[in-house]
């Protein structure tokens, strides 16, 4: 009997969200079922804020508006994990003709005579004084019930992820101790800016208010590593009774005879110009010593990463090479929004901006992929000094023969009847052209990752941000490139050949009208060969350095 798919929606609970689902989403799209993993309002990759938060119907506005989106006849099984149960059996209410099944997998369910509220009550009561160190809010004073709450690390360890894989929980329970890992202010998941610290007291306060929530006679073991030695020993001088011993790795040690002004002169002395990539802030102007810092890839390749397994550091070393990701203008974790750029060049600013940070001599190899090879273009263009060769993986290449509208215009006769189901936005009007698109996760399952790991595809429609369509004159006078400056530098071109999204006619239609110096090919690569063919692609581009550099 053949199987029918099923579309399985997932819904997570407190604390948590779409991100927790990833491995089941995995197994079950690996079984053909379409799966769409939901972030709750306020949880998740969700934009909201909790204070924007009115009532549980906005909480779960997220999962009535896709259910609303789902067209007549379409049935779905709604998965509810934990809290999540409140907002499926809502959902059931609210489209019964839409739902074929609801599971509630450790999740409350309330029903027509088992009310939310009885619910509720009866879970307090079982629960009593098992909070451990959940962390409440008390946004309407200490005298109102609390306003939110987050499990502590304690509470998962004990309550949530007791039985589940260590690698899960590494940071929760570590060979049956208990665990704390903190984010000190404006590091990490912690909420603090940068701007709001104006003195290492703000820095390390979250240390101090941890050190002080301990009871009388706990003790613990303090580890810091690197700067967290500065912290560590702040902690040790103000608590020494609930410290067993203190443990530095690799770490800063200032101590009663030698202060952390000296600790900082001798690493001064001992590491002169050896800051690399690493860029720094001046807020208080260029005269004055620097406010903040942060370490460029080639630093952490060459100074922290080293020795690291490759998993950790592919993106910054690979077989001896420096390497540079970068994410484009409101793309991957650059900060900007799409609201923001107001033309092609401000999408591509980024690479601008480094291009231009190289010191003169520097060569590199640019590699684009896909949409970035308008961006590489128009280095091409403005850099021509600066680039050895310019490697193209299954990507647009415009020329100064054939500019980014022919492109364009060949790829959408070519898609004419192509089924997809690619989300637009129209922040102009429905009468206008969209202003943006994100592809949907059926579209990424078929037309960009059909060929690629299951794990990487689940990935990807977690992290995926929208792109900007850029429109108008403007865009070719941006894109405009010129046989004297772009013409001179190489160029090879990586087909993939089972690339849905640019299909290899295509590819090759662009390579016969700009011709490009070298052409490889990727056998049985999908549209995203970093991910489906990595080591085919590495071994095409340790090729090109031995043969363009």
């Amino acid at each position: 009997m053949e199987k029918r798919e099923r579309h399985f929606v997932l819904v997570h609970g407190a604390c948590h969200g779409a991100w927790c689902w990833y491995k089941v989403a995995t197994l079950l799209r690996s079984a053909g079922h379409r799966v769409t993993a939901l972030d709750l309002a306020a949880a998740g990759a969700n934009g909201k804020r909790l204070d924007e938060l009115n009532s549980i119907s906005d909480y779960y506005e997220p999962l009535i508006e896709f259910m609303t989106s789902l067209v007549t006849g379409e049935k779905v099984i709604l998965v509810a994990h934990s809290l999540g149960g409140v907002s499926v059996s809502v959902a059931m209410e609210r489209f019964p003709q839409k739902i074929s099944v609801g599971v509630f997998v450790a999740a409350l369910m309330p029903g027509p005579d088992l009310n939310l509220p009885t619910v509720l009550q009866e879970l307090h009561q079982s629960s009593v004084g098992a909070s451990l160190d959940t962390q409440y809010t008390f946004d309407r004073g200490p005298n109102n019930p609390p306003t939110s709450l987050i499990f502590g690390p304690e509470y998962l360890a004990a309550k949530l992820y007791q039985l589940s894989p260590p690698e899960v929980a590494t940071l929760l329970r570590s060979a049956g101790h208990r665990v704390t890992a903190l984010d000190l202010a404006a590091a990490g998941a912690n909420r603090k800016r940068l701007d709001e610290l104006n003195s290492i007291s703000d820095y390390y306060e979250p240390l101090i208010e941890f050190m002080t929530s301990l009871v009388t006679g706990e003790k613990v073991i303090l580890v810091a590593h690197s700067l967290g030695g500065v912290s560590v020993s702040v902690a040790m001088e103000r608590f020494p009774q609930k410290i067993s011993v203190g443990v530095f790795v690799a770490a800063l040690m200032p101590g009663p005879d030698l202060n952390l002004p000296t600790v900082l002169q001798e690493l001064h002395q001992r590491s002169p110009g050896a800051s690399m990539d690493t860029q720094y802030t001046f807020d208080r102007g260029p005269n004055n010593p620097p406010t903040s810092v942060i370490f460029g890839p080639e630093y952490l390749a060459a100074k922290l990463y080293q020795l690291s397994p490759p998993e950790v550091t592919t993106f910054l070393r690979s077989a001896g090479h420096k390497v540079t990701a970068l994410d484009l203008a409101a793309a991957g974790a650059n900060g900007k929004r799409l609201d923001e750029l107001n033309s092609i060049s401000d999408y591509h600013e980024p690479l601008m901006k480094f291009m231009t940070s190289l010191v003169a001599g520097e060569k590199v190899i640019l590699v684009a992929h896909s949409l970035g090879g308008v961006s590489v273009s128009v280095a091409m263009e403005r850099f021509p000094q600066k680039i050895s060769v310019a490697v193209f993986v299954s990507a647009y290449m415009p020329g100064p023969d054939f500019n980014l509208s022919t492109v364009y215009q060949e790829l959408h006769q070519r898609r004419q009847g192509a089924s997809m189901d690619t989300q637009y936005t129209f922040d102009r009007g429905s009468n206008n052209p969209p202003t943006s698109i994100i592809f949907s996760p059926e579209d990424l399952a078929a037309k960009l990752y059909q060929l690629s790991p299951p794990e990487d595809l689940t990935l990807a429609t977690t992290l995926m941000r929208p792109t900007k369509l850029f429109r108008g004159e403007n865009l070719l006078k941006e894109t405009t490139v010129t046989k004297e400056k772009y013409g001179t530098i190489r160029r090879v071109y990586i087909v993939c050949d089972k690339d849905n999204i640019l299909k290899e006619d295509f590819q090759r239609w662009m390579i016969k009208n700009n011709p490009s110096d070298e052409v490889k090919v990727i056998m049985g690569s999908d549209h995203m060969p970093m991910f489906c063919k990595p080591l085919d692609l590495c071994a095409y581009l340790y090729e090109i350095v031995e043969s363009y550099s």
